[in-house]
C-alpha cells in the first residue's frame, strides 16, 4: 500500500510539474506566436507580450477575444483603450483573420493594448496577370521578355519549390531588399505568393 501511495504522489507531482511548464513563455509574460505566423514573422519568435494566430471569437460581455495559437485558444481581454489596426473596430474582426495581439499583464489577465489584423491586400485588376499570361511570359527568358519574377513567400516555401528564374523577396522583408530589383524601371515585375486576404 505504501508503494502505491508513493507512485500516486510521484504521479501527482509529475503532473503538477508538467502543468507548470506547459506554457513557460506566458508564465514569464512572454508572447505566443503560432507556427504559421512565424513563417513570415520570424522576428516575433522571442517577442514578449504578444499573441499571434487566427482570430476565433469576440465576447462583448466578457470583454475578451480568443486567438487560436497552434492547437489551443488563448484568451485576451480588451478595454476602451485597446487600439485596433487594419479593421475599423474590434467588432469587425471576422474568423479566421490572422492577428497579432499586443498585451499588458494585469494581475492574472492579459489585456490587449493593440489588436493588429492582417491587412486586406487589394491589387487593381489591371495590375493582375492570369496564370496563362505568366506562362506565356515565361516562354521567353527574363532578358528577352524584360521581366522579373518575384516570389514573395517565406524562404522555406521558396526553397520547397518556385517558378524558374524567380528571386525570393518575402513580403515582410521587402523594404530591406529593394536592391534585388532591377535598375531598369521598364522591367515588368511579376510578384506572386501563396494567396492573400
Amino acid at each position: 500500500m505504501d508503494g502505491l501511495r508513493s507512485w500516486r504522489g510521484l504521479a501527482l507531482w509529475m503532473g503538477l510539474i508538467l502543468l507548470a511548464g506547459a506554457s513557460p513563455a506566458l508564465a514569464d509574460g512572454g508572447g505566443m506566436i503560432s507556427a504559421s505566423c512565424l513563417k513570415c514573422h520570424n522576428d516575433y519568435k522571442d517577442k514578449a507580450n504578444v499573441v499571434g494566430g487566427e482570430f476565433q471569437s469576440l465576447s462583448n460581455q466578457a470583454k475578451s477575444i480568443q486567438v487560436e495559437v497552434g492547437d489551443r485558444n488563448e484568451v485576451i481581454k480588451f478595454n476602451d483603450n485597446t487600439k485596433v489596426e487594419n479593421v475599423p473596430a474590434l467588432k469587425e474582426l471576422k474568423k479566421p483573420v490572422p492577428v497579432m495581439v499586443y498585451f499588458e499583464q494585469q494581475g492574472s489577465d492579459r489585456v490587449a493594448t493593440l489588436v493588429k489584423a492582417k491587412p486586406v491586400i487589394k491589387v487593381p485588376e489591371a495590375q493582375q496577370l492570369s496564370v496563362q499570361q505568366v506562362q506565356e511570359l515565361m516562354t521567353k527568358s527574363p532578358e528577352q521578355g524584360k521581366y522579373l519574377l518575384v516570389d514573395s513567400r517565406p524562404p522555406a516555401h521558396y526553397q520547397e519549390g518556385h517558378l524558374a528564374g524567380a528571386i525570393n523577396m518575402p513580403f515582410g522583408n521587402m523594404p530591406d531588399m529593394m536592391d534585388k530589383l532591377p535598375k531598369d524601371k521598364s522591367t515588368l515585375l511579376v510578384f506572386y505568393c501563396g494567396g492573400f486576404r
